[in-house]
């Protein structure tokens, strides 16, 4: 295809994705980063039709392995132990000095290396050497942006010294650099490690290990006994097993991988929450014991007596309302109930084997049965509105309307992501066309900002109308306390838990819609970034018309910026149930 198609630019970015995304693992606040380099390279992917679209899930996987893998290292090692996480490489420490601070047992074997030895007892020539000094330089003033490769001439044996440098992950001043090299104490333990995440045969992951040494194709032919032609081909295999693009990517790729091959498994307790900002106040969760010893949270405000109102707080776990809101929910008489979905707050996951739909609608069934409301509305946000029309046609007699307060409906085109922008046009379209992709974003979104609303707050109040809720205080209040009880409260599962339900919002649910018969209402902002522009132009279901409210230059957060409209609607539609009941 010509460069007017697109392909070549997507190609051309290919090696550029692979180092974004092990710099997406090491470094999750470059979230952002990332995606614009991927969605360069994605945009174009997604116009072609499926069979001839290729995505590096095997990569994606990989890196959000090392991840998990490395945010627990982060928080279990010190900086004289970090080392201890490569006993595969020859691994060393810089500070920006003349020195080397300290090395692991591979340096010194490998490199004769020791801890306090000068930089310039590197098997490097002066060129290479400096090179090397000023890339360590870098992380020593601030100034690395992201991992580096370098790719130098070890003067002992003539071959490649691949060297990747990296900020280390425990903090230190002036900060450190870790290097990691491609001398390698190799194990068997590594060629597994291969074998297991490309599907390596034993010859190809021995190919690997001499790229990886720095050998040329020659003397890997001639080691091997076999034609260079032969060992060419089975270099090309690996690359395709590997999905990269050269002998470079592979190295980068192998070393990767088996850094992380070592890194602790085991998950370790996430930093606490901090308490609920100013501006709301504190509403502590209670807790209901489900079948199997799962466990629902949920909260309540406004009228104990009052009329039922189930609140569903969309993937966003936007659970709380400004404090005039829930003020006025008590002065109009509702009993707003809160369940936070499977995975948020304390809530325990669904066992694998159920289906989030059915799963999360048995748990509101069963709440509610629990608190003996015998009937109540529903108030949606976002892509929630499936659980509630779900929740209508399992249990009729329980559900008596339904509001949509920025209701995320399912594409009714497939290029329909085209009309939007930003982060909502990154979501929407990765879930729908990379769904691999969405736990390593959403682990990086919640990785990026343990205790603070941090980069989720940016993600929803970027564009348009919703950038209010980031200046004033009563919204921004209720935003961060919301968040705080469900989304980013430690649990672990959450950024799983998360991932899923932006999934399944992007499902095609659109049959829920089309066999709902209780009174459904929605209200859309106009200017709703997540929201195509002609979402609710086209039918939405057929003999029970829905009431469709456009709120004109309104976006996806009414809850916080337009309560008192969707207020006024619950007045409306209970009015409206008690006139059909009488």
């Amino acid at each position: 295809m010509d460069e007017a198609g697109g392909l070549p630019r997507a190609e051309a970015l290919s090696g550029d994705i692979l180092h974004a995304l092990y710099d997406l693992a090491a470094r999750p606040e470059r979230l952002q980063r990332f995606l614009e380099i991927w969605e360069a390279w994605a945009a174009p992917q997604r116009l072609l039709p499926p069979a001839a679209q290729s995505w590096p899930l095997a990569h994606i996987a990989l890196a959000l392995e090392l991840m998990e893998r490395g945010s627990r290292a982060e928080q279990t090692f010190g900086a004289g132990s970090v080392l201890d996480l490569y006993p595969g490489v020859a691994t060393f420490l810089a500070d920006g000095g003349p020195r080397i601070a300290k090395v692991n047992q591979a340096a010194t074997g490998a490199l004769s290396l020791c801890d306090g030895a000068e930089l310039s007892r590197l098997p490097l020539d002066i060129p290479d050497l400096n090179k090397l000094r000023q890339m360590i330089r870098l992380v020593a003033e601030g100034r690395m942006e992201g991992p580096m490769t370098l790719r130098l001439r070890h003067q002992g044996n003539g071959g490649l010294l691949i060297c990747r440098i990296a900020v280390s992950p425990v903090p230190a001043f002036p900060p450190m650099a870790l290097i990691v090299t491609s001398e390698l104490n190799w194990t068997e333990e590594c060629s597994r490690t291969l074998r297991a995440a490309f599907g390596l045969s034993p010859a190809e992951v021995d190919i690997t290990r001499s790229i990886c040494r720095g050998q040329s194709l020659a003397e890997v032919a001639a080691q091997r006994g076999r034609s260079a032609e032969t060992v060419r081909t089975q270099l090309r295999t690996v690359l395709t097993k590997t999905e990269t693009h050269g002998q470079s990517d592979l190295v980068r790729v192998a070393l990767t991988l088996l850094q992380g091959a070592h890194l602790p498994k085991a998950p370790l307790p996430e930093a606490q929450s901090r308490p609920s900002r100013a501006g709301v106040s504190r509403i502590e969760t209670s807790v209901l014991r489900l079948p199997g010893g799962r466990r629902l949270d949920y909260l309540e405000f406004g009228t104990p007596e009052g009329s039922p109102l189930l609140f569903l707080h969309s993937d966003w776990g936007l659970a709380r309302w400004p404090a005039r809101a829930e003020a006025a929910a008590a002065a109009r008489g509702l009993r707003v109930i809160v369940p936070f979905r499977e995975g948020y707050g304390a809530s325990s996951l669904l066992p694998g084997s159920v289906n989030q739909l059915d799963g999360v609608t048995a748990d509101l069934s069963a709440l509610l049965d629990h608190l003996g409301v015998p009937e109540a509305m529903v108030l949606s946000l976002g892509g929630d509105l499936r659980f509630a029309l779900n929740l209508a046609g399992r249990r009729p007699d329980l559900v008596t309307a339904i509001l949509g307060a920025a209701p995320l409906l399912p594409f009714h085109e497939a290029t329909d992501w085209r009309a939007l922008t930003g982060w909502p046009r990154w979501l929407r379209a990765n879930a729908r066309f990379t769904p691999d992709l969405m736990p390593l974003l959403t682990r990086a979104m919640l990785a990026a900002s343990p205790a603070h609303a941090g980069v989720i707050e940016t993600l929803l109040t970027a564009q348009g109308p919703d950038q209010i809720a980031a200046t004033d205080r009563e919204m921004r209040s209720a935003l961060q306390a919301g968040l705080l009880q469900t989304l980013l409260r430690p649990q672990k599962g959450r950024s799983g838990a998360l991932a899923r339900g932006i999934l399944a919002t992007e499902a095609d649910w659109s049959g829920l819609l089309a066999q709902s018969v209780v009174p459904l209402h929605l209200l859309h902002g106009t200017a709703d970034p997540f929201a195509p522009p002609d979402t609710f132009s086209h039918p939405l279901r057929r003999g029970n018309p829905v009431a469709i409210q456009s709120l004109p230059e309104a976006g996806h957060l009414l809850m916080l910026t337009h309560w008192h409209v969707i207020l006024t609607k619950l007045d409306s539609i209970m009015r409206a149930h008690t006139d059909r009941a009488e």
